[in-house]
């Protein structure tokens, strides 16, 4: 049963995958998860100064989410990304997205040396892309464990941000999967 949906998670990754890869970049999806009004409310409700909001830099087509970073760190938010180092990854707090980001592991925009670490309790707000997400709030990844292994020892809050076509049914949680908090999903 295990080997079953081991492999019907990687066929549901596959598929899904290859339809986001296939969109064109657009901004409207940036804006409209800036407007998403739930998001809009969390994110006004928290207590910006010196509350840490985790991001990410989006690659392949996932939804651009540098828009609401940018707009956290004007509002007196610490906004943190992952970075690998010494064969795992950690957070780093970035002040400047512009400025502290440099191709990394994948080529995946990261934060530089200089950039203080983060540990993965102290973060308040996860905002983390997805292949996939199921009405359970589970969210299935690219299948490294990346975000699973960061969010595992979190008690912040966790927001899966994605596409609506990448609602699934289920995307075949197994034991290690980390269940999102609340997840948002904009039309492509």
């Amino acid at each position: 049963m295990a080997q079953e949906n081991s492999t019907l998670k990687q066929d549901l990754r596959l598929q899904l995958l290859r339809i986001r890869d296939q969109m064109g970049k657009t901004e409207l999806t940036t804006e409209a998860l800036i407007r998403h009004e739930r998001l809009g409310l969390l994110l006004k409700s928290l207590k910006q100064d010196g509350t840490i909001l985790c991001g990410y830099a989006a690659i392949r087509n996932e939804i651009s989410v540098d828009a609401v970073m940018n707009r956290w760190l004007k509002m007196g938010g610490r906004l943190a990304l992952p970075r690998f180092v010494n064969a795992r990854y950690e957070l780093a707090e970035v002040m400047d997205l512009s400025a502290d980001l440099v191709p990394g592991k994948h080529g995946i925009p990261e934060p530089v040396a200089r950039c203080p670490v983060i540990k993965e309790d102290c973060v308040d707000v996860w905002v983390v892309p997805g292949v996939g997400f199921d009405a359970h709030k589970y969210r299935l990844g690219y299948g490294k464990g990346i975000y699973d292994t960061l969010l595992k020892n979190s008690k912040g809050y966790k927001i899966g941000v994605g596409y609506e076509f990448q609602r699934v049914q289920t995307v075949f949680p197994e034991s290690h999967d980390i269940k999102m908090d609340d997840i948002f999903l904009v039309s492509a």
